[in-house]
C-alpha cells in the first residue's frame, strides 16, 4: 500500500452493482428505429383506413340523398285535372281530359270519348238515364256528380241504366 501514491490513497472507494446497469439491446440501433417506424407507418395506416371508411360511408349517404332529391325533384306532377268541378256543374263543361283522368283512376283501358252520355243531357244539369228499350229517348250525365257516378261501372258505352 506503500508505492500507491498519496492522491488516489484518499480516494472514495467505488463499487458497481452490475445487475443495475442497463442492459445492452440484442438489436443495433437501425433495427430499432426502422421497428419504431413500421410501428408509426402501421398506426398511420390504420387510421386512415378508419376515417376512410367514415369518409367514404359520409359521401355514399350524401350521394344517395341527391339521387333521390333529384329523382323527386324530376317526376312530373300530373295536376288533378277535376279540381275545377263541383257536383252540379254542366255535364257538357267537364273536359276530356278530366273525363280520361277519372277512367284511369277508376278503370283500365283507353275511355271512349265518342259517348255523349258522359257530356251532355236535354235537360241542363238533370241526370236523364237512357232507355234501354228506346234508342230515340234523349238522355245524359247531365252534370259532374252524376259522371262521377257512372264511371263506377268502368264501361265507357255506358248509357246511364243505374
Amino acid at each position: 500500500m506503500n508505492n500507491i501514491p498519496l492522491q488516489l490513497r484518499y480516494l472514495p472507494t467505488i463499487s458497481i452493482e452490475m445487475d443495475k446497469l442497463p442492459t445492452i439491446p440484442d438489436k443495433d440501433l437501425i433495427d430499432i428505429i426502422y421497428d419504431k417506424l413500421e410501428e408509426y407507418y402501421n398506426f398511420i395506416k390504420q387510421c386512415i383506413r378508419i376515417h376512410t371508411t367514415k369518409i367514404i360511408g359520409c359521401g355514399v349517404i350524401v350521394l344517395l340523398t341527391g339521387l333521390i332529391i333529384a329523382i323527386v325533384l324530376s317526376q312530373k306532377v300530373t295536376p288533378f285535372p277535376c279540381s275545377q268541378y263541383s257536383s252540379n256543374d254542366l255535364a257538357s263543361s267537364v273536359s276530356v281530359a278530366c273525363l280520361s283522368y277519372l277512367w284511369k283512376v277508376c278503370c283500365t283501358g283507353t275511355f271512349d270519348t265518342s259517348n255523349s252520355w258522359w257530356s251532355s243531357s236535354p235537360q241542363g244539369s238533370t241526370s236523364i238515364p237512357c232507355s234501354s228499350f228506346s234508342s230515340s229517348t234523349s238522355c245524359g250525365a247531365g252534370n259532374y256528380g252524376a259522371i262521377l257516378m257512372g264511371m263506377q261501372f268502368c264501361n265507357s258505352q255506358y248509357k246511364g241504366h243505374y
